[in-house]
């Protein structure tokens, strides 16, 4: 008895169960089952798009998608035209139609969704060429044969201004937009009625009516549909809001780039009799407006030149250093527009001037340093009233000052907490090393609605052209001019490099260091030497030093001179004459390239700091370049390259410029040329006269070669410090990147202008132009070259005045390779002793070091010419040293120096110089 009581209760629990189970999983299996819902399908260009599976979309394709996420429908498209669709609706043959407009009529032939899916107004539109038709003149719509979809909805907007306006029009039925714009383009219609939510680009609109909703409409035999759409509209507008604004401006947002506005007979009339138009804007406001090569461009001009196609007006700017000065051009009656006018009705009413819709929100932000904690004063630019009232209102005290500029050094300077600037106008500056450390706040309460500030003087017809015209610009549009005008193109400073390049510029300086540091050790091992001759205990402290010495320096040295020590090294090892040779060869090239970069860097930062000037002199331009063109010539056959000299069109004459500096350029241009072509390559160099003159240039150089071109993306870089293209054709050149920042500095320097043509693997082309002439009141004395007289030097006497032992040593050996007698003093002091002990005419010449202990090069020179002998005023002294600056030749030359030589010595550059002057 107990088991089957067991047995019952085991089969009225399993009984349960399964009672229990079966609702879950008919529940389960119900939610997992999708309603099919009809859609009756129509084109409609945007809105809806395509007429099978494959190619449909658009508007209510998307907006339809999302409702059926939220009711697990499954849509069946069913393709058809307007009233196929209507009827079929109406019959229950499908479930919902879309893009509907709201009438009696309708509702009682089927059910309208509780939300409306989008709005739209209806607009009438003519052929861009037809100016039969103006805005709102219903009376040239007289007799008119109006295009129509079928719709009740349109025609009764029509009817009703036609009756209003006492005027009759026909009607030409179409089946949907395409036919309808096919009818007006072929003159079939005169006018067509179509949505805003239409593709109407390329059209000329005449009149727009009220705005009114469209919807979702279901058939009433339909069960459940109505309720389960208007379930998900309501549940979309809470978490999608702008749903229906993002699916507008995605599938009609660019409707009106390509169409325009018909303007009415008066503002014909204005347009046809107001000339161009007077528009203030600031020189310096980048990238709103600003002035590049002589024009205004930003992202304001930019604006304007769209709204002049929209709207046939010619606009002009009048220019304005500083933005406090913009309105009170417009108050003067100076310009008829202010571009730049904030979102105020009382700032509007102040200038005495119309105020359009807002076509930039301009957004600001503040900028400060990280570790400002309380930002109390804050720096804005003088004359933005608005954007200071603002500011004020939020509890802020304002410094102005001139320019953003002046804000962001104000604020870097640590005068005021913060700036307050667009982020635009930012991203223009922030690049600059001296705001690196700065950070920039967003601040929405203090962004501004730019608006066109019209002056209420002028006819109201301007102000009505160009709402219009803004009406019609999209904000895609809109965006692209943003995106143009704000692209950044840095123009650094001197101090941007710097700080850009502080890596190489250490590297540089390590260089420079190391070398003064390897020349001191040599010369301090020549001492220690010396003095183990004298004592062992002296030597072996010597050489106790000298090991210290070296083992501290090992590690420094090793890394930055391995081209120099390193081939050193390979050479004293090296058994046979020719390795040697290489070695040696080696060690001078990295010694001339190192060279190359210091004089290049010091050279470059000269011109930056604008340490170097023009000393322009009259000279006979036959020939000006010819000492370069030989060089040249020498490296280009040495190269196996061709190079030909095209100078027969260069006038000749007398010419007023700066040889040194010209032959730099020219220098600089080829010996890149050289460099960057292979084998077998042509370099050619031209120089012609600019006829007639072009802005006050009268000359032109040209540079072209056959080598490997540069890419579109390294242009851009060209002239930038330390430059190289890095590509596997440039493996093996070296350079130090200067040599263009440099020719682009002198040309400027000179007023002329430089440009540069360049493919990939067919050569470059500069082109250089400068206004060389010859102006009045220039003696017509010509500065002549000296000759240079390679006379022998064997058997002269020179007294070298040198205090590095090294430095004398190397004179010394190169004097006397040439048979020349040569006593070497110490200092000055010892120099004007040894001169003033030695026969009359002794010396042949004097080599004067600048630097020196006791006495430097000036003074010892002007003692020699002091000196009560007969050979004093007359022996000549050249100045051998280390600076190289202009100004330290002139003080040479002024100290009574005949010539000056830089050091390192070029042993041709020596022998030139002294038989010049020993001939």
């Amino acid at each position: 008895m107990m088991k089957l009581t067991k047995k019952i209760l085991s089969l009225l629990t399993a009984f349960g169960l399964l009672i229990m189970l079966f609702p879950c999983v008919a529940a389960a299996e119900g939610t997992d089952e999708q309603k099919t819902v009809r859609v009756g399908w129509y084109t409609i260009a945007g809105m809806q798009n395509g007429t099978s599976l494959e190619d449909i979309g658009g508007y209510n394709y998307e907006y339809l998608n999302k409702i059926a996420q939220y009711e697990n429908w499954k849509l069946e498209f069913v393709y058809g035209s307007w009233p196929e669709l209507e009827q079929k609706l109406i019959n229950g043959e499908i479930d919902i139609l879309g893009d509907v407009g709201k009438t009696d009529s309708r509702m009682a032939k089927y059910d309208y969704g509780s939300y409306p899916s989008g709005s739209s107004h209806m607009l009438m539109i003519c052929r861009p060429d037809d100016d039969r038709f103006t805005y709102g003149d219903y009376s040239a719509l007289n007799g008119a044969v109006v295009g129509d979809e079928k719709s009740e909805f349109r025609r009764n907007l029509l009817n009703r201004e036609a009756q209003a306006h006492n005027i009759s029009v026909s009607y030409e039925e179409c089946d949907n937009d395409e036919e309808l714009l096919s009818a007006l383009d072929s003159g079939k219609t005169d006018v067509a009625i179509l949505s805003n939510v239409s593709l109407y680009q390329g059209y000329k609109i005449i009149e727009e009516w009220e705005a009114n909703p469209f919807y979702f409409v279901v058939s009433k035999s339909s069960t459940g549909v109505l309720d389960e759409l208007n379930d998900a509209m309501k549940r979309i507008q809470i978490s999608d809001k702008d749903i229906q604004d993002r699916l507008f401006d995605k599938y009609f947002g660019e409707n009106s780039t390509e169409s325009t506005i018909a303007l009415t007979k008066e503002e014909r009339q204005y347009l046809a009799q107001c000339g161009t138009i007077s528009v203030v804007v600031s020189k310096n406001e980048k990238p709103l407006s600003y002035e590049k090569d002589g024009q205004i461009v930003g992202l304001i001009p930019d604006y304007l030149k769209l709204l002049s196609e929209k709207t046939e007006l010619t606009f002009d700017y009048v220019v304005c250093d500083q933005y406090s000065e913009l309105s009170s051009n417009l108050k003067s009656g100076n310009a008829m527009i202010f571009a730049q006018f904030p979102n105020s009705y009382e700032i509007a009413e102040m200038n005495n001037a119309y105020l359009t819709v807002p076509y930039y929100t301009l957004r600001h932000g503040m900028v400060s340093w990280p570790s400002t904690s309380e930002i109390k004063n804050v720096a804005i630019e003088k004359g933005k009233i608005f954007l200071q009232q603002m500011l004020e209102d939020e509890g802020y005290s304002i410094v102005t000052y001139s320019s953003e500029t002046d804000c962001l050094d104000a604020v870097s300077g640590h005068t005021v907490d913060a700036a307050v600037i667009s982020s635009l106008s930012y991203e223009q500056l922030s690049y600059h090393a001296k705001y690196a450390g700065l950070t920039f706040q967003t601040n929405s309460n203090v962004n501004i609605d730019l608006c066109l500030g019209i002056s209420k003087t002028l006819d109201r017809s301007l102000f009505n052209i160009i709402e219009k015209g803004m009406g019609v610009i999209s904000d895609t549009s809109i965006s692209g001019i943003v995106i143009a005008s704000s692209v950044l193109k840095p123009e650094y400073t001197f101090e941007d490099y710097i700080f850009m390049n502080s890596g190489q510029i250490f590297v540089i300086i390590t260089l420079l260091i190391v070398v003064l540091l390897l020349l001191g050790w040599r010369y301090r091992m020549k001492k220690m030497t010396y003095r183990l001759a004298l004592a062992k205990q002296e030597a072996e402290m010597a050489n106790s030093a000298k090991s210290t010495f070296l083992s501290n320096m090992s590690h420094d040295l090793r890394t930055p001179l391995n081209g120099i020590l390193g081939f050193a090294n390979i050479g004293m090892h090296e058994n046979s004459i020719e390795g040697k040779q290489k070695s040696l060869e080696k060690i001078q090239l990295s010694g001339h390239l190192l060279l190359d970069l210091v004089n290049d860097t010091l050279e470059l930062s000269r011109i930056e700091s604008g340490k170097v000037t023009m000393e322009p002199k009259l000279i006979e331009s036959a020939g000006i370049a010819s000492p370069i063109l030989e060089s040249i010539k020498e490296l280009a056959e040495e190269k196996g390259i061709t190079f030909v000299a095209d100078t027969e069109k260069f006038p000749r004459g007398k010419i007023y410029v700066d040889q040194l500096k010209l032959q730099k350029i020219v220098l600089n241009l080829l010996s890149n040329a050289i460099k960057y072509t292979p084998k077998g390559g042509t370099v050619r160099y031209a120089v012609e006269a600019v006829e007639p003159p072009v802005n006050h240039m009268t000359r032109r150089i040209i540079v072209e070669d056959n080598g490997i071109g540069m890419t579109k993306e390294f242009l851009e870089h060209l002239y930038e410090p330390f430059a190289q293209e890095r590509r596997p054709e440039t493996a093996g050149i070296q350079g130090t990147g200067l040599g263009l920042a440099i020719v682009k500095k002198l040309v400027d320097l000179m007023n002329g202008t430089i440009t540069v043509e360049s493919t990939i693997g067919k050569g470059t082309k500069f082109i250089v132009e400068l206004p060389l002439g010859y102006p009045e009141g220039i003696s017509e004395d010509v500065e002549e070259e000296p000759v240079v007289d390679n006379c022998s030097l064997a058997g002269k006497r020179i007294l070298l005045c040198e205090d590095n032992a090294l430095n004398a040593e190397i004179a010394s050996i190169l004097l006397k390779q040439k048979d020349v007698t040569v006593d070497v003093a110490l200092n000055g002091q010892e120099g004007v002793d040894q001169f003033n002990q030695a026969e009359i005419g002794y010396y042949d010449a004097v080599l004067m070091d600048i630097r020196m202990p006791v006495m430097n090069g000036y003074e010892a020179t002007r003692m020699i010419r002091a000196l009560d002998r007969e050979d004093a005023k007359k022996v000549i002294i050249i100045a051998m040293t280390a600076d190289a600056f202009e100004e330290n030749e002139k003080e040479a030359k002024d100290a009574g120096m005949d010539d000056y030589i830089i050091k390192p010595v070029e042993p041709k550059k020596l022998y030139t110089v002294l038989s010049n002057y020993l001939k």
